[in-house]
């Protein structure tokens, strides 16, 4: 598959590749290599990121929900309001990523690596497997005040990547106002 100019596959080499807003769902990048990648708010439902090497990546806003990013690289990522609902994070390295705001809930975090990660508003409900997974105290003192991100209206959205123009519009308002709380919270110096 080609988007943008750029084979979608396996082991593909994308290093700094734009694919703002793309819909790359269920797409199979096993291994590729996305660094420094320009993801923002692109549809990676689905998508196949294991062993993929991410780092440096942003994907602010991407809706990477039911995603398999096993083993994936996100290292320094810019994660920012993104979606990993029910995700596989399994051994993923999100060492100095950015998640401010990002949903995990329902995730599979085992063995995860989430040291430096500026985890805060993180939805972290339901997550399964936390076993192996490298969290600071300081970022579990985080996710202790996390409370729901109230994005119940936006479920089939989020979980199962469907478009209706009349939600978008709507998730679009709740991600602006999650933006200017996060923006806020920032200069308030509570980071």
């Amino acid at each position: 598959m080609k988007i943008n100019g750029y084979i979608i596959e396996p082991n593909a080499n994308l290093v700094g590749a734009n694919l703002q807003e793309t819909d790359l769902g269920e797409a199979n990048l096993q291994g590729a290599d996305l660094s420094g990648a320009n993801l923002i708010n692109s549809r990676l439902f689905g998508a196949n990121l294991s062993h993929a090497n991410l780092s440096d990546a942003t994907l602010h806003y991407a809706n990477l929900a039911t995603a398999n990013l096993s083993h994936a690289n996100l290292s320094k990522a810019d994660l920012g309001l993104a979606i990993l609902h029910n995700s596989n994070l399994s051994y993923a390295n999100l060492e100095n990523a950015n998640l401010f705001g990002v949903i995990i809930e329902f995730a599979n975090l085992l063995g995860a690596n989430f040291n430096n990660a500026n985890m805060g508003s993180v939805n972290l409900s339901n997550v399964k497997n936390l076993s192996e997974t490298q969290l600071s105290s300081d970022q579990l003192k985080w996710l202790s005040r996390t409370e729901d991100s109230g994005d119940a209206p936006f479920h089939n959205y989020i979980t199962k990547g469907e478009y209706n123009p009349d939600l978008q519009d709507q998730y679009d308002d709740y991600k602006e106002q999650l933006h200017d709380f996060n923006e806020n919270y920032y200069d308030q110096g509570n980071f």
